[in-house]
């Protein structure tokens, strides 16, 4: 591993448990083309971290990964498949997001409180979007839940008081509890009627609906 002026570049892995953790001052980090996972707090609370490559070889991010960094923009590779609780939570500075196609699990609270992010796409192979995944994230204004999600778990949207529209999907069986509470700026909802159950406080304060 060599740690230049600002800049980390790490030759060999694995990356294991809060290997980088607490590192303010690291601002760009070059990972091996030949990793294949991010470990638990592998970068967590690295308040200057702006920029880092995620190669192709990544299968898994690890819970609280990246939680807290400086990022900016996330673009994640395909062939990725899960994303761990708490992974980029409190990235404030976080504008941009792509989750690719192939990711089949994103843990809770998995990208909550990204104040500045604008855009949220559920990738097709996700089936839950889990408690608090995008809550709080008050600058949200368009999200994408693709068919095949079957379930929107608690809070998991909460707090997105930017967000004006969204449409449910067929597949979707369970809206749960406060899943849009705060959402203060949806003005036009669709609900398909594959739904079954939407759950108490589910769209509790979204005072500008339309349905």
């Amino acid at each position: 591993k060599r740690i230049e002026t600002g800049v980390l570049v790490i030759e060999l892995g694995p990356l294991l448990y809060g290997a980088f953790s607490n590192c303010a001052k690291i601002e760009t980090i070059v990972l091996p083309t030949n990793i294949t996972a991010i470990g638990e707090q592998a970068f967590y609370n690295c308040l200057g971290l702006k920029s880092v490559n995620v190669p192709q070889s990544v299968t898994s991010i690890g819970d609280d990964a990246f939680m807290g960094t400086g990022l900016t923009n996330v673009v994640l590779p395909q062939g990725l498949v899960s994303i761990g609780e708490y992974a980029y939570s409190q990235c404030t500075s976080l504008t941009s997001l792509y989750i690719p196609g192939t990711v089949q699990e994103i843990g809770r609270d998995a990208f909550n409180t990204c104040l500045n992010l604008t855009q949220v796409t559920i990738p097709k192979g996700v089936t839950k979007i889990m408690p608090y995944t995008f809550a709080y994230n008050e600058s949200v204004v368009d999200v994408t839940i693709h068919d095949g999600v079957t379930a929107i778990m608690a809070h998991a949207f909460e707090g997105c008081s930017a967000l004006t529209k969204v449409n449910i999907p067929k597949s979707v069986e369970i809206i749960d509890l406060f899943a849009f509470s705060g959402c203060y700026g949806m003005k036009e909802l669709t609900i398909a009627e594959g739904v079954k159950t939407i759950e108490s406080g589910a769209f509790e304060g979204c005072k500008g609906l339309k349905v």
